[in-house]
Order: structure tokens, then sequence, then C-alpha cells
């Protein structure tokens, strides 16, 4: 869990019954909340370079409007 949501689920498995004990468990899922941060943590970087390639396109199409309104000598809605 990472800012109150799930992001993952830690399944583990024996071959035989296995009781975990309370140390083992707080391990886990000490393991699982660090995990957790990471992937977070991932997907805000994804979802931020996303944001910085919408920009960098805004400021292309602001750019080449500029250059159309400039040459052409139209209105901000035409070109």
């Amino acid at each position: 869990m990472t800012r109150g949501r799930v992001v993952g689920v830690i399944n583990l498995q024996h071959r035989q019954r296995h009781v975990y004990t309370p140390r083992q468990i707080r391990l886990i899922s000490t393991i699982g909340f660090l995990v957790g941060a990471e992937i977070e943590m991932a997907r805000l970087e994804g979802e931020n370079s996303s944001l910085l390639e919408k920009l960098e396109t805004r400021k292309l199409l602001e750019r080449a409007k500029g250059i159309l309104q400039r040459d052409l000598g139209i209105d901000e809605e035409q070109a």
C-alpha cells in the first residue's frame, strides 16, 4: 500500500503447511510498503514523462502557429 491505496499484492506459498510468526509478518509487510512506494514512484515518473511530452508538443504547436500568423498574416483562429 502507498498513500492509502493498494498497488500490489504479495503472495507467499509453501509446499507444506506454514504458520508465519509475527516477526515474519512484519518483515513481509515492511518489504511490501517499500516496494509499494517504489511502484508509486515509477508510476509518477511515467506520468511526469507523459506530461512533459505533451507540454513539449504544445510548445511546438504554439511556435508553429506563431510562425504561420507572422509569415502568412493570418489570425490565431486561422493558424
